[in-house]
Parts: C-alpha cells; sequence; structure tokens
C-alpha cells in the first residue's frame, strides 16, 4: 500500500509547546508517497520511514525550526511590462 501526502505531518513537542509541521520534497524528503508499514524505530531514537525513492532517517529531536525570517525587498514593480518608477504620481501613469 503507497502513500502519497502533498507533505508529511509531523508533530513536534517542546515542553510546554505541542504543534504540527509539514515537511517535503523541499525538506529533503525522498517522496511524498510512502510504504504503509515501513517505518522503524532505532534504538537510539532514530527513526526510519520507507518511499518509493528510498527511505528518509531522522532524529526526532534534532528538528529544529528555521526562526530566520528574511527581509523582502521590492526591486521593480511592473505594469504591461513596462516598470513603474517609485515616487510616480498618479495623474502621471
Amino acid at each position: 500500500m503507497l502513500i502519497a501526502f502533498p507533505a508529511v505531518r509531523i508533530k513536534l513537542h517542546w515542553p510546554g509547546i505541542s504543534y504540527f509541521r509539514n515537511f517535503g520534497i523541499r525538506d529533503g524528503l525522498q517522496s511524498s508517497e510512502f510504504n504503509g508499514g515501513s517505518h522503524f524505530k532505532s534504538t537510539s531514537g532514530e527513526m526510519f520511514f520507507g518511499g518509493i525513492n528510498g527511505f528518509n532517517a531522522f532524529h526526532p529531536e534534532d528538528i529544529k525550526d528555521n526562526l530566520y525570517v528574511p527581509p523582502i525587498v521590492i526591486t521593480n514593480i511592473q505594469k504591461l511590462n513596462k516598470t513603474i518608477k517609485f515616487g510616480m504620481m498618479r495623474e502621471n501613469r
């Protein structure tokens, strides 16, 4: 049995905090399709999940959120493939 998800949902726990986080191929998963029953937890706590392109292995305690929020900078705005200059008066469009 194959199980396909657009992303894998994992519940994360910290003292006093518990929430779900979705992971996908962009996060390093081998695929978004996993084989039902193909999971294993080692004695060290490492978890393994098998899918159509191999398997994923991780220690749950190693999953950390990236708290860096990059600045957003608008460098160009176009309307009908023509650059709109910043600070243009409305009447001059």
